[in-house]
């Protein structure tokens, strides 16, 4: 009986163990070396370890003055990608580049499975403290590679076409990092890839919807308030979709799970639900551990670097540039659809299609008969009946610009010169912990919530969603094109057998550039293969 308790106990323990496991995450960047101000481009694999795949990696930059750049990537099916700025002011030195997940807590790994980024700084004599010396500097040993596959590159002349061929001789699929950069004389202080960070990945078989955002109830009528069973809600102007709801624990904590916030938001956090004479607010909580290591390898500057640095300040502009002129959302974006364009349900005024009125309260009244105003707020027609038996929803979410107005009186006098168009939604939804029976969104010409009322209990916060999903592929419009990373694409999909060509614009000055691609298998086994390219 001992030897089935003993194997049942086993069981038990790698179970707990297995679901315990951290996921692990790896990012490739278009190279290793940069200098101030530069663009960090990223591509994001989750190399498994848990039985859950996450929907953001939490990336953190930092050296041994501390933290320098903090970033989110979105993951859909375990791939994501971004970009990170530099500041200007960056001193010279290695920088830690860390990637983690929200069910992640595990320090000492994370700064196991990191990255070294090297800077250098043109602008400032500024350096980390302790973390630079000046010698002859010494090549990093390269990556090691992996996989099957053939990289070709053709030469160039300035301005032309460099060709890239991925060719798969594997009979798997590959999700791929591809990049094509200047080999100039700035060395970095390490080369690593993910055939050094993992040896196979399994990836978990549940996947998070998007990022989770914490937050707790802060303020004088705090307990008073929690008392009342209040609830909360985020939202975002100028976007309809970025809309989530909430209820609060019984110490003050909550969390509202999104499909994912993309770029430099407002975000428009109301505790509702209470009287407005209380004062209390919502917190939000940071999801960065604020990483820190005083183990980051010196950075060495030989004098021979003078000449790359110099050329790598004058490409900035070039980059800059280009960058602006990008792919977008490449990468499947996991969005939100609450109030779709093509709903069905959805019954749309055009305000420049009728007589102009003074307020919102007048063209309700003169020519939108699915509304009407009550003492309660606004309500909406759902269903016609015969006689006067129509039915109206009263739990009405009204929103203006995507921000929700909780107390409609303050929409009544609305002047009706800012309004563009009003979508009546009637059928009922639910927004995280809460349902709404009607959505009435309207739509201002400016996009944004200057004509609206807030009470106290609403905090505007500045908030850093997702990076983008970019890729890099084109050269600058105008000017002298002198990109030190001349192509940039974080998924590349070669499919089994298939010879991919990949045109590159090479840039106006002549040079040798290196070509890396980096990824995974469909088995999850890592790829990684690199040649070298001249462009004369």
């Amino acid at each position: 009986m001992k030897k089935y308790h003993v194997i049942l106990l086993g069981l038990l323990l790698g179970f707990c163990l297995s679901g315990a496991a951290r996921e692990r995450i790896y990012i490739s960047t278009d190279r290793s070396a940069y200098v101030s101000g530069d663009l960090v481009w990223c591509s994001a694999f989750s190399l498994g370890g848990s039985q859950t795949r996450s929907g953001v990696a939490y990336l953190e930059l930092f050296s041994a003055d501390g933290t320098a750049v903090q970033a989110k990537i979105a993951l859909v099916g375990g791939r994501g990608a971004g970009v990170l700025q530099l500041p200007a002011s960056l001193p010279t030195g290695n920088y830690l580049l860390c990637a983690y997940t929200s069910g992640d807590d595990d320090r000492a790994a994370i700064l196991r499975d990191a990255r070294i980024l090297s800077v250098f700084n043109g602008f400032s004599t500024a350096r980390v403290e302790n973390g630079v010396r000046v010698a002859a500097a010494v090549a990093p040993a390269r990556a090691r590679d992996a996989g099957t596959l053939r990289v070709l590159a053709t030469p160039a002349s300035r301005g032309g076409e460099l060709s890239v061929e991925l060719d798969n001789r594997l009979g798997k699929a590959m999700s791929l990092s591809v990049s094509v950069y200047h080999e100039d004389a700035l060395a970095p202080a390490e080369e690593k890839g993910i055939a050094d960070a993992c040896t196979r990945v399994r990836l978990g078989t549940v996947e998070e919807e998007g990022d989770i955002i914490h937050a707790h109830l802060s303020g004088p009528d705090r307990d008073r308030a929690l008392s009342r069973h209040p609830f909360a809600i985020i939202s975002s102007p100028g976007n309809t979709e970025d809309l989530y709801t909430a209820l609060f624990t019984q110490s003050g904590q909550m969390s509202f799970r999104t499909y994912n916030i993309f770029g430099h938001r407002d975000l428009v956090c109301e505790v509702a639900g209470l009287d407005e004479a209380m004062d209390c607010y919502l917190e939000l909580e940071s999801p960065f551990l604020g990483l820190e290591s005083r183990d980051i390898p010196q950075l060495t500057i030989d004098p021979a670097f003078e000449p790359g640095l110099l050329e790598r300040m004058a490409a900035i502009p070039s980059s800059r540039a280009a960058a602006a002129d990008t792919l977008l959302a490449f990468l499947p974006k996991r969005e939100s659809r609450l109030f779709g364009p093509d709903d069905p349900d959805c019954i749309r005024y055009r305000m420049a299609d009728y007589t102009q009125m003074n307020t919102f309260h007048e063209c309700v009244i003169e020519y939108i008969p699915e509304l009407r105003w009550r003492r309660e707020g606004l309500q909406v027609l759902k269903s016609v009946g015969r006689g006067v038996n129509n039915l109206f929803a009263e739990n009405v979410l009204v929103l203006i610009d995507g921000v929700p107005v909780l107390d409609h009186s303050s929409i009544i006098e609305m002047d009706a010169t800012l309004l563009r168009e009003v979508d009546i939604f009637r059928r009922s939804y639910s927004i995280g912990a809460r349902t709404f029976d009607a959505v009435v969104s309207l739509i201002t010409t400016h996009r944004n919530i200057s004509m609206v009322r807030f009470p106290r209990t609403v905090r505007i916060f500045d908030f850093e969603g997702a990076s983008y999903p970019l890729a890099y592929k084109r050269a600058p419009g105008q000017g002298r094109d002198l990109r030190q990373t001349i192509y940039w694409h974080p998924s590349v999909q070669v499919e089994a057998g298939e010879a991919l060509r990949i045109p590159v614009q090479a840039p106006a000055y002549a040079g040798r550039f290196r070509v890396v691609v980096e990824g995974l298998d469909s088995d999850g086994l890592p790829v990684r293969q690199e040649t070298s390219v001249g462009v004369r």
